[in-house]
């Protein structure tokens, strides 16, 4: 999470869930005193087999990333993503949003730009020149770095550390993660907030950061000067 969330340094986690079919994610003593090395070594991972997937498993996404020539991420899922937090952020606040004059119009905008570019990019990923170092590094720059340009040096409010204006953990619940941070934290309980006006103006403030970084990331994209 430092990596990501602070200095916009792509990250990686995976886990294995105890049993799908019942949706257990994890194992009910997770967390708790009673989650020792006697608990592991007897009763939850005897013999360590799944310890020792989860090692293999991580080594070979290591190497995979390691010996690739360019990178094997694709930005289009990042679009996807992007655009699945907008429609999210209108099914829950889009009314009280428009209560106080404010359109989404602008972000959503910018969300097109950025699927715009994630699909041309892909496209210039497919006729990458190969033989050509620079081309290669040229992709594989904008692939690694593309995190950074979802950074705002000045942070979120009130939590200036976590800088990632498209993921963070959530404020309200540290166990989960938060999509737009900034905009979920001013729009939290808003109704009872005690000064309506500022908390609306932070609303404001952090839908045009939230803009202006995912037309950002965009135009970081197709900078043909890289």
């Amino acid at each position: 999470a430092p990596f990501f969330v602070h200095a916009g340094i792509a990250a990686s986690s995976f886990g294995w869930m105890i049993d799908p079919a019942l949706c257990l994610g994890s194992y009910p003593l997770y967390h708790s005193a009673y989650e020792t090395f006697e608990l592991q070594d007897l009763y939850i991972d005897p013999e360590w087999t799944v310890h020792q997937a989860a090692g293999r498993m991580w080594g070979e996404m290591t190497v995979t990333l390691a010996d690739a020539l360019v990178l094997p991420l694709d930005v289009r899922d990042y679009a996807t993503a992007l655009r699945q937090m907008t429609d999210d952020l209108r099914q829950q606040h889009g009314t009280r949003l428009n209560a106080q004059n404010i359109d989404l119009v602008h972000l959503e905008s910018a969300m097109g730009n950025f699927t715009k570019s994630a699909t041309a990019f892909h496209q210039i990923l497919a006729m990458v020149d190969k033989s050509n170092p620079l081309a290669v590094r040229a992709v594989n720059d904008r692939l690694m770095k593309l995190e950074r340009a979802f950074i705002d040096p000045l942070g979120l409010p009130d939590r200036p550390w976590y800088r990632h204006v498209a993921f963070a953990p959530s404020s309200v619940n540290a166990y989960a993660g938060q999509s737009f941070p900034g905009l979920a934290d001013a729009l939290f309980d808003i109704d009872n907030a005690a000064d309506q006006a500022a908390r609306w103006e932070v609303v404001r403030k952090q839908l045009a950061v939230t803009t202006f970084t995912v037309q950002s990331a965009a135009d970081t994209l197709i900078n043909t000067l890289f």
